[in-house]
């Protein structure tokens, strides 16, 4: 977070999101929350690391979990786990369900394969909020009202049919029941439509590049405040 004293608008640092080039941080009995998108809802889980292969990563959840045991192979997969005060978060894929019973144990693919890992400053949740993108593409000013598929302190994901590609920068609006927000955010990454995935429209990944401080203590006030409720 800024130093910043008041509602100035405020540049968010570069460093808050710094690549690694190893999975060996994930250790046997790291604490992980996995998350994907099913029947068009985001659903999460959280396990335990049980095993570190040369080509898969291995996760064992307490409980028998429906929703997991629905999985199959090529599922895109989250899985996050604390570091200190930062966590490491990476995009990795669904393998197979270990052994006979589906909904407990299972297995993703290394997560290097995909790509490098990340450290983020900032925690993020999957939450559905209301939010208003405008954009000045090829001389024209665009705009839509959509939907996230996440958001953190740092930056958002979206649902949106607007033609945007990496490097554009647009302006958000977000508006929920418990806080509102604007920033200005260049697009980092466009996942394109896969109905199969649970993904009707695509989704737009951003990172806050202008924000008001009061704007973004709201945003991380309402991320904890959702993730306490939901435990």
């Amino acid at each position: 977070m800024s130093n910043s004293i008041g509602d100035q608008a405020l540049p968010v640092a570069a460093s808050d999101t710094t690549d690694q080039d190893t999975v060996d941080d994930f250790r046997l009995h790291d604490e992980v929350r996995v998350g994907t998108r099913l029947d068009g809802h985001n659903i999460s889980f959280r396990g335990t690391v049980i095993g570190v292969q040369d080509l898969e990563l291995w996760v064992g959840l307490a409980d028998v979990d429906e929703q997991l045991a629905r999985l199959e192979p090529g599922q895109p997969l989250n899985v996050a786990t604390p570091r200190g005060t930062r966590a490491l978060v990476v995009d990795t894929t669904f393998t197979r369900h270990i052994g006979s019973r589906r909904g407990r144990l299972f297995a993703t693919t290394r997560p290097g394969e995909v790509r490098a890992t990340q450290l983020r400053a900032y925690i993020r949740l999957e939450a559905a909020i209301a939010v208003k993108i405008t954009v000045y593409l090829r001389g024209r000013l665009l705009s839509e009202v959509a939907r996230t598929v996440d958001i953190s302190a740092g930056g958002t994901c979206f649902e949106s049919r607007l033609p945007l590609t990496p490097g554009d920068r647009l302006t958000l609006q977000l508006r929920d029941g418990l806080f509102s927000a604007s920033a200005d955010a260049d697009v980092v990454r466009v996942d394109a439509a896969d109905p199969a995935l649970g993904r009707p429209v695509p989704w737009i990944a951003v990172q806050f590049v202008s924000i008001v401080e009061s704007d973004q203590d709201g945003i991380t006030r309402y991320i904890y405040s959702e993730a306490r409720r939901r435990l």
